[in-house]
């Protein structure tokens, strides 16, 4: 029975700390635990040697910590957010609660409404005015395309007209009752509102489905790293899919037409990056570079790397040193 006793309370000491525990261990005995001195002597001596063996762990804890310390004087981002997603614990961050302008990071959102509302195979018909879209093309009028390959090309080169389309199509079929295609993207980005206060993204508000400035002043959506991270987490957990094909360079994909469609990737950093699990970038004016990287130091321990507000080229650098210091904390 004291053996069960003792087990208790070493059980207790790891959970409370040393200073709780020993408060909590001294009103035991004085309410009579019916230990004796030499039952009493040899618990007190197994906490101070796992006292000693918590102090390791935590200097070690400490020393790999180091390696980000100076990291916020090194990058160009105005936001970053790193988090190990095994422990749940936030790893360096700066800012990572400052709303900034999301650019094509927006895409995910579009992604995950679309494909939380509508099966894979949902037919994408793409008309005239889906392909007015800034910085993009590659479509023809009046061809046909699946939900999930339009998406593909969406989250991998970014394409605009392709977020636009799947936001038109799906947001028509689903939250208007006229069909209508103008209204259901409306309808659409409104959705991608109510989804985004579901999972928690509370400093996040969309324009649009694409991320693109609305003009000089107005971005096309805001939010904070932490809530990218929340939508990432989310993702990955539920509908991994959506990321898969932004691991690749490239992408080929047809329409129903036979139309064939290369998507080149607009992460160039890929391949510099082990594991990867999956990755958004984003660039307009006022964003400048945005970067999500999800990839795997270690196997079987991913992580999770938001950049915000850094340039066209800086936001691949910033991810570099930052990765650079990820795997000197895990290795």
């Amino acid at each position: 029975m004291k053996k069960e006793i003792k087990k208790e309370i070493m059980k207790l000491k790891l959970v409370a700390g040393t200073t709780s525990f020993l408060i909590v261990f001294f009103m035991f005995i004085t309410l009579g635990g019916g230990f004796s001195f030499a039952e009493e002597k040899e618990i007190v001596e197994q906490i101070q040697d796992e006292d000693f063996m918590v102090l390791n762990l935590n200097e070690s804890y400490n020393e790999r910590s180091d390696v980000f310390s100076g990291l916020e004087d090194k990058i160009q981002a105005k936001s970053v957010l790193i988090w190990d997603m095994t422990e749940g614990i936030n790893l360096f961050s700066v800012n990572e609660d400052l709303s900034l302008p999301l650019a094509s990071i927006t895409k995910v959102m579009t992604a995950l409404v679309a494909l939380e509302n509508s099966s894979p195979e949902t037919e994408i018909l793409i008309k005239a005015d889906f392909m007015n879209q800034y910085g993009s093309g590659g479509f023809f009028v009046n061809d046909r395309w699946e939900l999930l390959d339009i998406l593909d090309g969406a989250l991998t080169s970014s394409n605009n007209d392709a977020a636009f389309a799947a936001g038109s199509i799906v947001g028509a079929l689903n939250f208007t009752n006229s069909g209508n295609h103008v209204s259901g993207n409306i309808s659409f980005v409104s959705e991608m509102n109510r989804r985004s206060l579901q999972l928690g993204m509370n400093q996040t508000h969309f324009l649009n489905t694409t991320g693109l400035d609305e003009n000089e002043f107005l971005s096309g959506a805001d939010g904070s790293a932490y809530d990218v991270l929340k939508l990432f987490k989310y993702v990955i957990k539920n509908h991994p899919e959506l990321l898969d094909s932004t691991r690749e360079s490239s992408i080929r994909r047809s329409s129903l037409n036979g139309n064939v469609r290369v998507f080149d990737n607009t992460n160039r950093n890929i391949h510099n990056i082990p594991r990867l699990i999956g990755s958004k970038t984003g660039f307009t004016d006022l964003a400048g570079g945005n970067l999500t990287v999800a990839y795997e130091p270690v196997i079987g321990k991913p992580v999770i790397v938001v950049v915000l507000g850094s340039t066209f080229n800086g936001r691949f650098d910033d991810m570099n040193i930052l990765i650079d210091s990820i795997d000197k904390y895990f290795n």
